[in-house]
C-alpha cells in the first residue's frame, strides 16, 4: 500500500512536468483538478490501508539536519540567491523610495509624519533609517540588507517549528518553503509586512519557549512594535487571545498582560508625539485613515484567484504544495477529536486571521498576504499523517530545487559587481545629473510627484509633505491632512506656484487601477513657467533596469529653475 502511495506522488509530479510543457491554456485550473483527484484516491487509500494516523519519521534523514549552523547556511544562501533575481532593476515598488524619503527627515531631528507624511507606522521608518545610515545611505547596499530581516524571519520559523516538532528535517524543510514562496517578485521588496512579520514570528516564538506570566507580556510588547510598522497587524492579537480562552488558564490576567505589554510601545510615542504638538497626526494615522480604509474595501474574491494562479505560473511545484498544505490540514483538521483545540492555536489562528487582514485592508495589494505565506509554512506543523508529510516534503525539496537553480544566473550576475549594478540604474544616473545641474545653487528644494528615489539619492527632503506619488490623488488621505492643516487646497497647484528649485512630475497617473490623466494640475512646467528648463530624461525613462513593472503610461518629466 505504501507502494501505491508513493507511486501515486510520483505520478502527480510527473503530471505537473508534462502539463509544464503543453501549449494550452488554464493550466492552473487542470493542475487543481489534477491534485483534487491525487487528494481523493491518496485519502482512499488511506482509508483503505488504516494507515492514516502513521506519523512521518525518518532518522537517516534527520542525521542528515544536526548542524543547525549547516542549516542557517543553507538558509542564507538560499536567500541571498533568490532575492536577488531582481535587483539589476531600480524599483519593483514605489513604496520603498517613499518610505526611505519620509525616513531621512529623522537625520534632521525630527519625528516620522512631522515634516513628511507616509502611511506606516512611526517604528517602520526609524528601521528604515537605522538600515540606511548602517549601509551608508547606499540603496543597493539598503536593500541587501534587508535580505537579512528575511534572513532572520526564516530562522525564527525555523526554531518556531523545531519547538513544536522536536525534528531539524521538518523545520528546515518548512523553512525552505518559506524561501521559495517569497522568491516570487512580489514579495522581494522592501515592504513593511517584511519588519511587522519580523516582530510577529518572535511574538509566536516567545509563546511557545518561555513559560509564566512573562510570556504574555512580551509577546503583547512584540506585537505592538509589529503595529508601530504595520498598524492592520493589530488583527494578531486576537489568535493569541483566543488561544488564552481556551487554554486552561487565568483569561482575564492573561490577556491583562498581553494588553499591558502591546500598550507600553504605544504609550513611549503618545508622549513622544504630545511632547511634539503632533499627536493629531499620529492618532490619524492609527484610527481616522485605518478607518476609513475599512470602508472604502476595494479587495475580491477574483484577484485573490489571480494572485493565486499566479504561482502556479511562477513554480507549479510550489504551487501544489502551498494547495496540498491547506488541503491536508482541513482533511485532518476535521477528523480530529480535539478539532476546537486545533483550531484555537495561535498558529492556526494566525493563517485565519492572515487572510481576514488582507480583505480588511481592501487594495488587492498582493504584500499584504505577506503574513499569510508565513503561516501557510506553520500550517505544516498541523499536519501528522505520513503520506501527507511525505508528499509535501517531496514538493518542497523540487521547488526549491528548482527555483534555486533557476535563480543562480541572473542573482550572481546582480551580486558579482555590486557597484556596477547601481551604476546602471537609470534614476541614479538622473540624480548624478540634477546634482550636477542645480550643485551651485543654495536653493536645492525639490518638489517631487514622482520618481521620489531621486530625493533619496540627492538626499533631500521632498518639498510636499505628502512624499507616496499615489497619495497625492487619494481622497482619504488628502481629506484627512487638509483637516488637520497640513496641506492646502488644491495642495499641488500651490506647491508649483511657490516655484521650488526642481519639479519632477508626470501627467499620468494609475489610480485605483486605471490608468487616468492628471487634471489637477499642469505637468508641462515650461510650457507656462519661463523661469524653468526641461531636462532630457528619455534616455533614462527607456532604460530597462527602471523598474520590474513597466508602465507604459508614465512619463518622467524633470523641470529645474533657472536663476
Amino acid at each position: 500500500m505504501l507502494l501505491k502511495k508513493d507511486t501515486l506522488t510520483l505520478s502527480l509530479i510527473i503530471s505537473l512536468i508534462i502539463l509544464n510543457y503543453l501549449n494550452i491554456s488554464k493550466k492552473a485550473t487542470i493542475a487543481s483538478i489534477l491534485i483534487i483527484f491525487f487528494v481523493l484516491i491518496l485519502e482512499y487509500l488511506n482509508i483503505s490501508s488504516n494507515e492514516n494516523k502513521d506519523k512521518f519519521s525518518n532518522s537517516k534523514l534527520e542525521s542528515l539536519f544536526e548542524n543547525k549552523y549547516l542549516i542557517l547556511l543553507i538558509f542564507f544562501v538560499g536567500v541571498l540567491i533568490t532575492q536577488n533575481v531582481y535587483l539589476n532593476y531600480e524599483v519593483i515598488t514605489w513604496d520603498v523610495p517613499s518610505y526611505l524619503v519620509a525616513s531621512q527627515e529623522i537625520n534632521a531631528g525630527y519625528l516620522p509624519l512631522e515634516t513628511q507624511w507616509e502611511s506606516k507606522g512611526p517604528l517602520f521608518l526609524y528601521l528604515y533609517n537605522f538600515i540606511s545610515n548602517l549601509v551608508g545611505n547606499s540603496y543597493i547596499y539598503f536593500r541587501l540588507a534587508n535580505d537579512f530581516i528575511l534572513l532572520a524571519i526564516t530562522f525564527i520559523l525555523f526554531n518556531i517549528v523545531n519547538k513544536k516538532t522536536n525534528s531539524n528535517l521538518f523545520s528546515t524543510f518548512v523553512s525552505l518553503f518559506f524561501i521559495s514562496i517569497t522568491s516570487k517578485v512580489w514579495y522581494v521588496s522592501e515592504y513593511s509586512e517584511l519588519y511587522s512579520l519580523f516582530f510577529i514570528s518572535i511574538a509566536h516564538l516567545i509563546h511557545l519557549k518561555i513559560g509564566g506570566k512573562y510570556s504574555y507580556l512580551f509577546v503583547g510588547f512584540f506585537l505592538g512594535l509589529s503595529t508601530l510598522v504595520n498598524q492592520g497587524t493589530v488583527l494578531f492579537l486576537f489568535p493569541f487571545i483566543i488561544s488564552y480562552l481556551f487554554k486552561k488558564t487565568n483569561f482575564i490576567n492573561s490577556v491583562s498582560l498581553l494588553i499591558s505589554g502591546f500598550s507600553l510601545p504605544h504609550i513611549i510615542f503618545l508622549i513622544l508625539y504630545f511632547q511634539r504638538g503632533i499627536l493629531d497626526i499620529y492618532i490619524s494615522n492609527y484610527i481616522h485613515l485605518p478607518l476609513a480604509y475599512t470602508k472604502s474595501s476595494l479587495s475580491s474574491i477574483y484577484e485573490l484567484k489571480v494572485w493565486i494562479r499566479g504561482f502556479y505560473d511562477f513554480n507549479s511545484f510550489l504551487y501544489a504544495g502551498l494547495a496540498l498544505i491547506i488541503v491536508f490540514f482541513v482533511i485532518e483538521s476535521l477528523n480530529a477529536k480535539s478539532f476546537r483545540i486545533k483550531i484555537s492555536n495561535p498558529e492556526v489562528m494566525g493563517f485565519l486571521f492572515s487572510i481576514i487582514l488582507y480583505f480588511i485592508a481592501g487594495h488587492n495589494y498582493y504584500h499584504h498576504l505577506f503574513y499569510f505565506l508565513f503561516f501557510s509554512s506553520l500550517l505544516i506543523t498541523q499536519i501528522f499523517e505520513s503520506s501527507h508529510i511525505k508528499t509535501i516534503l517531496i514538493l518542497i525539496f523540487i521547488s526549491f530545487s528548482t527555483i534555486f537553480f533557476q535563480s543562480t544566473t541572473p542573482a550572481f550576475n546582480n551580486l558579482r559587481n555590486l557597484n556596477d549594478t547601481q551604476a546602471n540604474y537609470p534614476l541614479y544616473q538622473l540624480a548624478i545629473e540634477i546634482d550636477k545641474t542645480i550643485s551651485n545653487d543654495i536653493d536645492k528644494e525639490i518638489l517631487a510627484l514622482d520618481y521620489v528615489l531621486l530625493l533619496y539619492y540627492l538626499e533631500k527632503p521632498n518639498y510636499s509633505y505628502v512624499v507616496h506619488p499615489s497619495n497625492h490623488f487619494d481622497p482619504i488621505v488628502i481629506e484627512t491632512l487638509e483637516n488637520l492643516n497640513k496641506i492646502n487646497e488644491n495642495h499641488i497647484s500651490s506647491m508649483i506656484e511657490e516655484e521650488p528649485k526642481v519639479i519632477v512630475c508626470n501627467p499620468r497617473q494609475i489610480i485605483n487601477g486605471n490608468p487616468q490623466r492628471v487634471d489637477t494640475y499642469n505637468c508641462a512646467i515650461a510650457d507656462y513657467k519661463f523661469n524653468y528648463m526641461k531636462l532630457d530624461t528619455l534616455k533614462y525613462q527607456n532604460n530597462e533596469n527602471l523598474e520590474f513593472y513597466k508602465n507604459p503610461y508614465q512619463t518622467l518629466d524633470v523641470y529645474i529653475r533657472k536663476d
